[in-house]
């Protein structure tokens, strides 16, 4: 019988060489690329301090201010991705908060404020469902400012009867086959 070790180390050695030819530090500094005194961003980087992260931070705080307004955001890369109702100053307060990240602003048939008290609406609304043989397994409120997103295994009966319900308010059903997992609660 023929052993498969030597062969297994060889290949282990020659992943271990790749890791680190790829692992290789690129060069910083002064009149670099990723020169931090540069103040702009790179290919694909930020400057430091302006990660789409933190101003997407920034700018959840800003639409909070501006619930006629705001409907969302969404992390596209480097670029935020600002769903809103247009006219206002939302889009100069994004643009004052967003610093260098890219923002691209999209109009939004809803802002956030309208879908949360649809959400509401319909999580109060969760027994009247269960009752009907219409379980709701999650409800969530669209990022884009769509709608809101309500999981059921009803599938097409809860959409003709939220209709009766809920009139022409933006629900979009999702079939579900088994309920969401959930994280377990965590103690601090």
């Amino acid at each position: 019988m023929v052993s498969r070790k030597p062969a297994l180390i060889a290949v282990a050695a020659a992943l271990v060489l790749a890791a680190v030819a790829c692992a290789q530090i690129p060069p910083s500094g002064p009149g670099t690329p990723d020169d931090p005194a540069r103040g702009r961003p790179t290919a694909g980087h930020p400057p430091a301090g302006q990660s789409p992260a933190d101003a997407a931070a920034r700018v959840e705080e800003v639409g909070s201010r501006h619930p006629r307004q705001y409907a969302g955001i969404a992390v596209s890369g480097v670029t935020l991705v600002v769903y809103r109702r247009p006219g206002g100053d939302l889009d100069d307060a994004v643009r004052a908060v967003a610093g260098n990240v890219s923002v691209v602003f999209r109009d939004a048939p809803h802002t956030r404020q309208e879908l949360i008290a649809l959400a509401a609406r319909i999580q109060a609304d969760l027994a009247y469902w269960r009752n009907r043989g219409v379980p709701i397994w999650s409800v969530l409120p669209r990022h884009d400012g769509s709608g809101v997103e309500v999981g059921t295994p009803a599938g097409d009966r809860l959409a003709a009867a939220a209709r009766d319900r809920y009139g022409d308010a933006p629900i979009i059903v999702l079939r579900m086959t088994e309920p969401p997992v959930t994280a377990p609660a965590t103690t601090s």
